[in-house]
């Protein structure tokens, strides 16, 4: 969404393509896979987890229209709890 939303931000942060963003928000992984074919394994780089999440949030915060449980303030039903206790079986 950030490329087509927040194109001139990017480019003006030096993050206009995907190498640079991820370079600045993810972090990668060598792990070692079955090989498509079914015999061996091979290596491959894949994308990990993020970092940087607060300034990610930030970013995504200019453009995203973020509405919250308080600021719709939409009925919502009641809940029901009720315990039900039954014995151990011998099993």
């Amino acid at each position: 969404m950030q490329s087509y939303l927040q194109r001139d931000m990017l480019k003006a942060r030096g993050l206009n393509n995907f190498d640079a963003w991820a370079s600045c928000f993810g972090e990668t992984k060598l792990s070692l896979e079955l090989a498509p074919e079914g015999k061996g394994y091979q290596t491959k780089m894949r994308f990990a987890k993020f970092v940087n999440l607060p300034e990610l949030i930030n970013m995504f915060k200019e453009m995203a229209d973020i509405k919250t449980a308080e600021s719709l303030n939409l009925p919502v039903p009641k809940a029901n709890y009720h315990t039900i206790a039954t014995e151990a079986s011998d099993f």
